[in-house]
């Protein structure tokens, strides 16, 4: 499903680009040029829009796939929730250290904690002494409404709502 989902997106791309730029250079003697660019930018708006389902979708896969690992797994959301916590951990200090993590970047979908935003992930989970103390710091803070809407944009949900969810104390 998800492959199939993530190839429409840019069906719809090379749709869109090609009806746009034909329109935009073919000669203005042409009648349908107006029609190629606006059907070219429709199918680019749909290509955003189906882009956001992809992400939408992948999102709900992680939440599906961290499901299945409760159940099948004794006290399997405290671990997870733990597991979480040391990936972004080790992600942050790969960031932090000066590794270039942008060469990953088409194999985000892949990785359970994105690279680019591990510093900052990591700092929240100081913070909030999801990294060594206890994990249940963690219900105590608000997610912030800027971290909802790029939450939007990310192949994974937030960490922190994450890790709230496996412990079963979302907000």
């Amino acid at each position: 499903v998800m492959m199939f989902l993530s190839v429409l997106p840019a069906i719809f791309y090379y749709i869109g680009y090609s009806l746009y730029l034909s329109g935009i250079f073919s000669s203005s003697r042409e009648e349908n040029a107006g029609g190629l660019v606006i059907f070219g930018m429709l199918s680019l708006l749909i290509y955003y829009i189906l882009s956001l389902i992809v992400l939408w979708f992948s999102r709900l896969r992680e939440y599906y796939a961290d499901s299945h690992s409760m159940s099948i797994v004794e006290n399997g959301g405290y671990k997870l929730a733990n597991a979480l916590a040391k990936i972004v951990s080790y992600s942050g200090r790969l960031k932090a250290r000066g590794y270039d993590t942008s060469r990953f970047s088409g194999l985000k979908a892949l990785f359970i904690a994105d690279p680019d935003k591990a510093v900052d992930e990591l700092e929240e989970l100081r913070r909030n002494g999801i990294v060594g103390d206890t994990v249940y710091r963690i219900a105590r803070r608000k997610i912030t409404f800027g971290e909802k809407i790029l939450e939007l944009f990310s192949t994974h949900p937030n960490t922190v709502k994450r890790i709230r969810r496996l412990l079963g104390i979302e907000k």
